[in-house]
């Protein structure tokens, strides 16, 4: 909706209601204040790039993140941002931190007038919220839900992610195929995807025969990760395997490990997840599960760009995660 749209529907000039959207002098009160409410019901936002670039010129993307800090989230905005910029787009982040919400970073990203709009953030979860404010403020441009699975059933919305339930029902058959008999799950606190990691274990469990306990809600850190291979011990002393959502509880459970005397992988096999940088760090080298962060960051961009361009493009796409065996199964 532009004030030529809005003009037309209020009966006056795009000058008029140029002047209510700017707030300056010469208009009637009255008049005012029938464009301020045609504005509202509208949900018009001024184009703030209206007098640097035309929207077919700026080639502006805009991004959404609720995280600047974390390295796993920082690689994706490095990779997104890379292959926007490598084929000729500007790029505008919007960040929501604590205060913000997704419908207040959409607004803003509507009034810079973006060509497409890449969502990118582990609390971007409420569907019908993000479904809501999408339609209102971005709804005739293409939309990318970056590492989600979840399909929104809308024609301008994209999902790209991983699908971790294969990925864990496929880490129980190989620890199956290892001889290992009685497995423990342990999931970080506060992970979104807790019932779709433990919805591939248990189904890995029953498919392949074997035993299985899950543990949730653990801080992601060593000291956790020591305190829980503890906990896990003494109340299934068989315990032979060890699958952690997150490397830093894997390397936890790994010093708990060699304190207990239990060797590894001999008499206990520890996997993590992530394929982090800390993998390689710790001894004996740990196994993990490749979340393939730069594959989907670069998909995601790929797709918004061919969406784009006008190419047929999957509204959803799931990639596969990959093990990748060290020392420790």
């Amino acid at each position: 909706m532009t004030i030529y749209d809005i003009a037309k529907i209020a009966g006056v000039s795009p000058g008029t209601v140029s002047r209510v959207v700017n707030k300056k002098p010469g208009v009637k009160q009255s008049t005012r204040e029938r464009i301020e409410r045609l504005l509202e019901e509208h949900h018009y936002t001024p184009d703030l790039n209206a007098r640097a670039l035309v929207m077919q010129n700026s080639r502006m993307i805009g991004i959404v993140t609720d995280d600047l800090v974390t390295h796993r989230l920082g690689n994706v905005l490095y990779s997104v941002i890379r292959e926007l910029m490598q084929n000729g787009y500007t790029c505008f982040i919007q960040y929501t931190g604590k205060d913000n919400t997704v419908a207040q970073a959409l607004t803003e990203l509507a009034s810079r007038r973006v060509l497409g709009a890449l969502l990118l953030g582990v609390t971007f979860m409420n569907r019908d919220e993000i479904s809501q404010a999408i339609s209102r403020c971005l709804p005739d441009i293409p939309v990318v839900m970056v590492n989600q699975a979840t399909d929104f059933g809308m024609s301008n919305v994209y999902c790209v992610g991983v699908d971790e339930k294969d990925a864990f029902w496929r880490c129980v058959r190989m620890l199956s195929e290892r001889g290992r008999k009685q497995m423990a799950l342990v999931i970080d606190a506060g992970r979104i995807s807790t019932k779709i990691i433990r919805s591939g274990f248990e189904a890995g469990i029953r498919d392949f025969g074997v035993q299985g306990r899950v543990y949730e809600g653990i801080p992601a850190t060593g000291p956790e990760g020591e305190a829980v291979l503890r906990r896990i011990m003494e109340e299934e002393p068989a315990t032979d395997a060890v699958l952690c959502a997150q490397d830093m509880l894997a390397i936890g459970v790994l010093h708990a490990a060699q304190d207990m005397g239990l060797d590894v992988p001999e008499r206990l096999s520890v996997m993590g997840e992530d394929n982090s940088r800390l993998c390689e760090a710790c001894r004996p080298r740990l196994s993990s599960l490749d979340t393939i962060i730069p594959a989907v960051a670069i998909s995601s961009a790929r797709t918004l760009m061919d969406a784009l361009e006008g190419k047929p493009v999957a509204h959803r796409m799931i990639l596969n995660m990959e093990i990748c065996e060290r020392e420790t199964t």
